[in-house]
């Protein structure tokens, strides 16, 4: 098991910031650090709002790279040149973003549905999709929260205060 794990946002195969959320949630002691060309305050705040132990631009010195890799690993928040000002401005402006803020409202209306217990072929009825969308969607949805299966993409939601029917 490694202590620490460096991803990048783009990945080839999907969202770094979800994978890193799904490492964490799967192995909670796992430190994982963003370690990214893309300085965007969006990126930034979505990375620590998901949970994730930091944030490193990949044109940082070697030595601090090497640095955060130490700090993070002994559990530090880790935040690289040119990262601070973003997390400053977001601190003071409004509370982070929790993962459900990746969810537009035809996301959240689908995982409604499916945390009210209705399968794929009742849930595409509702908003009149074709069950293939609406595998489609939830896959969408599953990866924006990082969450492997419905149900945890359920909890995750209730976790952060979103309040959905139960199953009857």
């Amino acid at each position: 098991m490694p202590d620490i794990a460096l991803i990048d946002i783009h990945l080839p195969d999907g969202d770094g910031i979800a994978l890193g959320a799904t490492l964490k949630r799967r192995w909670p002691e796992l430190h994982v650090v963003v370690f990214t060309m893309h300085a965007d305050d969006q990126s930034i705040i979505r990375s620590l709002g998901s949970g994730l132990d930091g944030y490193l631009l990949k044109d940082s010195d070697p030595d601090d790279v090497l640095a955060a890799i130490h700090s993070a690993a002994r559990g530090t928040v880790v935040l690289g040149p040119g990262t601070q000002a973003a997390v400053t401005a977001a601190a003071s402006a409004a509370p982070l973003p929790t993962p459900l803020t990746a969810l537009n409202s035809r996301d959240l209306e689908i995982l409604e549905l499916l945390a009210a217990g209705l399968p794929t072929s009742q849930i595409a009825t509702r908003p009149f999709l074709v069950p293939k969308t609406i595998r489609n969607r939830i896959s969408d949805i599953l990866t924006k929260l990082g969450a492997p299966t419905h149900e945890e993409a359920i909890a995750l939601a209730r976790h952060h205060g979103y309040r959905l029917p139960d199953r009857p």
